[in-house]
């Protein structure tokens, strides 16, 4: 191979960009950690900044409709979070297009929180069991979702008003 091929060559690979590096690029251009403020609660593990950007708080998995505790895991996390400064670490962009960061309120991370007060699971498939002590805690102590005796316990069926 011949020195001028390789020098034609190197440009090509240069510009050989595919559309995931575009995606990729995107997401770089959101800075990593940065400061958001919540403008409203759309159930227990997903909000939506004063930017209208649409965040999934990594790492947990709140109950979803139709399921039981779906409303309270919202309410609560509502009651925690709304109208407030958070300081939030962008981990990727989920198949929704939404952004999942991993947030912390006066450094209370906001995943380990709902997880601990049982409003939430640990999303081992993503979380690689980061609050896997935190669900074994809340479940030990019987709280929000493992109290058997809660309207937010998973095994109550979902009956609509």
């Amino acid at each position: 191979m011949s020195i001028l091929t390789i020098a034609l060559s190197v440009p090509l690979l240069i510009l050989a960009n595919t559309d995931a590096d575009i995606k990729h690029d995107k997401l770089l251009q959101v800075p990593k950690e940065r400061t958001v403020t919540v403008k409203q609660v759309v159930d227990g593990d997903t909000f939506i900044t004063t930017d209208n950007e649409h965040v999934r708080i990594w790492g947990i998995n709140a109950p979803e409709k139709n399921e039981a505790g779906y409303w309270s895991a919202g309410m609560f996390l509502d009651l925690k979070i709304r109208e407030r400064k958070l300081l939030c670490r962008l981990i990727d962009k989920d198949r929704y297009s939404r952004l999942v960061m991993r947030c912390s309120r006066n450094n209370v991370d906001i995943g380990s929180y709902m997880v601990q007060t049982g409003y939430a699971r640990d999303f081992t498939k993503y979380s690689n069991g980061f609050y896997k002590v935190d669900e074994d805690n809340a479940k030990e102590a019987k709280r929000g979702m493992w109290d058997p005796d809660s309207d937010i316990s998973p095994d109550l069926k979902y009956t609509p008003y």
